[in-house]
């Protein structure tokens, strides 16, 4: 069996005390030797058990007491007890692991196949007051009642459209001044505070424009602003060494920044985590996160 390097695990042959495992995700044929059962997203797995890891499939796996996670990708068959798990975890992986692990089986649970048919657009749901000729564009972004703030400095910012039509993106202080007017060609873009020029007194908060160009009165407009620094000390503090590498760190991610209604960044976590893994429970699951936090979608009438 060839030897794999992992980013928080290394590969070794000394057996370990006792450690439990949960599986977080589990796409392909990935099954217990002992059995030749299939292995199942929520399933538990001892240190003793041997994995096997079917062509074209992966497994992510959570310890249980650390909240450390494991993802393998390659085809074989793995004993569990051979990796080295780091003594120290995080209270805050396990925490949101578990949340994870709820959504995912959640989305095992559901027809996949159907999934693209129980979602539809919020017509008008993001947009401010406008008058009755003005069509919304619906953005991907937190509704106006809840909280604006992000804690990272960039978010990729989209919006259901079209790849090819011109679009421009106007961002403007609170005190009126426009700071950028951009053009894009695809309903995204990336939002940088770090380009911007801020308020007198340091602040940096923005009001955005969305609208075609070929057709104005096709618009849609948001708020976004950085998280204090306070507030962004109290957020390094709790992820502490967290560094997230695999699709399901950035889940995890994703989940500890909802908690906190910073969706701004949590909706940037499951753009980095589909990135990184592109598959419908995913996609699903960040389907999902959309409609809780009505950010453009909601469910198709006859699936609600």
């Amino acid at each position: 069996m060839s030897k794999i390097y992992f980013p928080f695990l290394a590969l070794c042959f000394n057996t370990l005390l006792a450690q439990d495992f949960k599986v977080l995700h589990s796409f392909g044929n990935n099954t217990l030797k002992a059995t030749k059962k299939k292995i199942f997203i929520g399933a538990s797995l001892k240190n003793s058990d041997v994995i096997v890891v079917g062509n074209d499939s992966y497994i992510n796996l959570m310890h249980e007491k650390t909240g450390r996670t494991l993802e393998i990708k390659q085809p074989g068959e793995y004993l569990l007890s051979n990796f080295k798990i780091p003594t120290q975890g995080s209270s805050t992986l396990a925490k949101y692991g578990n949340y994870v692990l709820n959504e995912m089986t959640k989305v095992e649970k559901q027809d996949i196949n159907k999934n693209h048919r129980k979602y539809m657009a919020m017509t008008g749901a993001v947009t401010r007051e406008m008058r009755s000729s003005v069509k919304p564009i619906i953005l991907i972004v937190p509704p106006l009642t809840e909280n604006s703030s992000i804690y990272n400095s960039t978010a990729i910012i989209s919006w259901i459209g079209e790849e090819g039509k011109k679009y421009y993106v106007r961002i403007k202080l609170l005190s009126g001044e426009t700071v950028a007017l951009l053009e894009v060609n695809k309903p995204k873009f990336t939002f940088d505070f770090g380009l911007l020029k801020k308020e007198k007194d340091g602040s940096a908060n923005y009001e955005v424009l969305v609208y075609e160009a070929e057709n104005e009165s096709v618009q849609g407009t948001f708020s976004i602003s950085l998280l204090e620094s306070a507030k962004r000390n109290d957020i390094q503090k709790e992820l502490k060494d967290f560094r997230p590498e695999t699709a399901v760190d950035y889940l995890i991610l994703a989940c500890f920044f909802e908690e906190k209604k910073l969706l701004f960044d949590a909706a940037a976590c499951y753009e980095k985590a589909l990135e990184l893994q592109n598959d419908n429970y995913i996609k699903t699951a960040y389907m999902e996160f959309l409609v809780r936090n009505k950010m453009g979608y909601t469910y198709a009438e006859k699936d609600k």
